[in-house]
């Protein structure tokens, strides 16, 4: 794993920027990229592979609906907007690509609560397992700057 970020405000105690490069023994490769200064954002998800790539612009309504007054139970709560639905473009086997509408799922944030909830309360296992959790905050920690 490679991690570089920086902060470039005047006076900043946190980093502005931040990647991450996640390489596997299988050579699949996962490049993180999130910046406090983009002007222009670009595509959220971007996967490549031999036979095509996926393209999605943004993820997750669900935090702004919430600021907006929609409520979890009202049913367009966690439906994103169609101008918004990732694009698949897989290469047909003819020397052509063909290009998927890939409509986004319904977010549900309520579904996180609901398995701490049941972890809690009634001892069900949780979904994500201590180790998970650890490779996550190994991730997430501060990087060097360069």
């Amino acid at each position: 794993m490679t991690k570089i970020a920086g902060a470039y405000r005047v006076g900043s105690e946190v980093d502005d920027y931040g990647t991450i490069i996640l390489s596997y023994v299988s050579g699949l490769n996962v490049f993180i990229t999130t910046s406090l200064l983009v002007a222009d954002p670009q595509a959220a998800f971007v996967l490549h592979g031999t036979n095509g790539s996926f393209v999605k612009h943004r993820t997750d309504v669900q935090e702004a609906q919430l600021l907006s007054g929609i409520k979890p139970y009202d049913a367009s709560y966690g439906v994103e907007a169609t101008d918004v639905d990732g694009v698949l473009t897989i290469n047909n086997g003819d020397g052509g690509l063909d290009r998927l509408i890939v409509p986004s799922a319904k977010g549900q944030y309520e579904e996180v609560f609901r398995h701490v909830y049941e972890s809690i309360r009634h001892g069900a296992p949780y979904y994500v397992t201590p180790d998970q959790i650890r490779w996550q905050l190994e991730i997430l920690a501060p990087a060097k700057r360069k």
